[in-house]
């Protein structure tokens, strides 16, 4: 799906979105609603969050900005794609209230929230199907399936 990242989906539900910074399991996966702000020095981002906490990070702050913006437009998305109606019209932020912080106001301004790039449904589909093939490769990979199918 071309407007979130191959290796890096974040984890999404009605409530929130957390993505990861690395390799998914080599993160601290971070919901982009309670970064505060991030300053970069030396290419190293220190990220404090909005309840205090500062942590310093090997990247550069645009690929963080840009993960973060991503996990709002899946936690967007995936709110659309739930609602009582799919409607195309409005753009993600209809669905997303950002914060009041210098981060929340930089997403505000980020190119991929202010239109949708994917139909109504479509990341739902999409999620929904890589979670039944993930479900059904565990499954496939269980020694004892024929005992748990009886």
């Amino acid at each position: 799906m071309k407007a979130l990242p191959s290796l890096k989906v974040p984890i999404v539900n009605q409530h929130f979105a957390l993505f990861p910074v690395f390799k998914p399991e080599e993160s601290s996966w971070f919901n982009p609603l309670a970064i505060d702000h991030i300053q970069e020095e030396d290419g190293i981002c220190s990220v404090t969050l909005t309840h205090g906490l500062t942590l310093e990070l090997p990247i550069s702050k645009r690929s963080l900005i840009n993960l973060a913006g991503k996990a709002v437009y899946s936690l967007a998305t995936y709110r659309q794609d739930y609602a009582s109606s799919l409607k195309s019209d409005g753009c993600p932020l209809d669905y997303v209230s950002l914060p009041a912080t210098p981060v929340g106001q930089l997403l505000n301004t980020q190119d991929l929230l202010q239109r949708w790039h994917m139909s109504p449904g479509m990341f739902f589909n999409h999620y929904k199907l890589e979670e039944h093939l993930l479900w059904y490769q565990q499954l496939a990979d269980c020694p004892d399936i024929e005992a748990r199918l009886y």
